[in-house]
């Protein structure tokens, strides 16, 4: 048994910095990014990612684009009275100077819409994002099946 952790724990340790990465854009990092595999059937999924700003300015997620898909779009999600709400953000979506915005499952999110085919886990894809002060950066997104990443009541809404 204590072989078996052993090297689940190096197994571990050795494939997360293949997973992970970072990609940087003026004074922003962007870390943690990820994509969830599409659902047989659905061409829509979502991706995810931690914007970092060090910086004394705010900037703004303002657009995002993806070859896989007809349309990416920036969408914040909150409770409203145990009800799970969603709206596009057509204004963007802040990063606060000295501060982050994160992207995750059950939150605020970029909904890939028209997916030209499946997106499969271990694969990736390209997305180029586009912020306000910093500019455009393009940079590949894993593509995960992680149950931490369901999309739970997204998954069959239609835009």
């Amino acid at each position: 048994m204590r072989m078996f952790a052993a090297v689940l724990a190096a197994t571990t340790l050795l494939a997360a910095p293949a997973l992970a990465h970072e990609a940087k854009v003026g004074g922003l990092t962007l870390q943690d990014l990820r994509v969830k595999a599409s659902l047989k059937g659905v061409n829509t999924t979502a991706a995810y990612l931690t914007v970092v700003n060090p910086g004394p300015k705010a900037d703004r997620l303002v657009s995002a684009t993806c070859e896989c898909g007809a349309k990416v779009t920036l969408h914040r999600m909150w409770m409203d009275h145990g009800v799970m709400r969603m709206r596009a953000a057509d204004k963007g979506l802040e990063v606060p100077a000295h501060g982050e915005l994160k992207l995750a499952p059950g939150g605020d999110h970029l909904m890939l819409t028209g997916l030209k085919a499946p997106l499969e886990d271990k694969g990736k894809v390209t997305l180029t994002l586009t912020f306000a002060h910093a500019g455009k950066v393009t940079t590949f997104f894993h593509v995960t099946a992680d149950p931490g990443a369901s999309m739970g009541p997204m998954a069959g809404m239609k835009h």
